[in-house]
């Protein structure tokens, strides 16, 4: 079963949102309740961290390209990473 990068960073993206966004639930409601001050920016560094997750996930999803659907043969695939041969310099040696 193969998975594609843009639904895994999708779904990714969707799980850390709602955990960022429980954590940062949890903080306000707890706020006067943390025994210490330390313990108060614990949670908040996670809830931040959280956060940036989500937006890192986005940045994946934005940045992958599609896959293609169909099967690629082999000179697609050399015309895609710049490594056909080319037809110019293959006439000038023959």
């Amino acid at each position: 079963m193969n998975i594609e990068p843009k639904t895994f960073y999708k779904l990714g993206s969707y799980l850390f949102g709602v955990v960022a966004i429980m954590n940062a639930l949890a903080v306000i409601t707890q706020w006067d309740s943390y025994a210490s001050i330390f313990v108060l920016i614990s949670a908040i560094a996670s809830t931040s961290f959280n956060f940036l997750l989500v937006a890192f996930f986005i940045y994946l999803y934005k940045q992958t390209p599609e896959m293609p659907k169909e099967d690629i043969s082999d000179e697609e695939l050399r015309k895609m990473v710049g490594l056909a041969p080319d037809n110019k310099k293959d006439k000038e040696v023959k």
